[in-house]
């Protein structure tokens, strides 16, 4: 019988997530993705330090949110503010 540790699935998939595997690239530890997630070769991502590893962050689509959230800022004026401290 063969044991290990079980995966835990995808959110609302039923699946489990990709995994993307480490390996040494001349004097730098690369990250190997999946093909199946269809990033572009020559894309550059920010990592974000979490608890349990990091987090690759898209500069443009970060860009992009912020654009948006500040378009809609003031187009809910009854939409209560949050107060500093709280």
């Amino acid at each position: 019988m063969k044991t290990g540790t079980l995966r835990p699935k995808a959110k609302g998939t039923g699946t489990p997530p990709p995994l993307g595997k480490v390996f040494k690239s001349g004097n730098s530890a690369a990250l190997r993705l999946p093909a199946g997630l269809q990033v572009p070769v020559g894309k550059t991502f920010e990592l974000a330090p979490t608890a349990s590893g990091f987090i690759a962050i898209d500069p443009v689509d970060l860009a992009k949110r912020r654009k948006a959230l500040a378009v809609l800022f003031g187009s809910a004026p009854d939409f209560p503010l949050r107060e500093s401290g709280a």
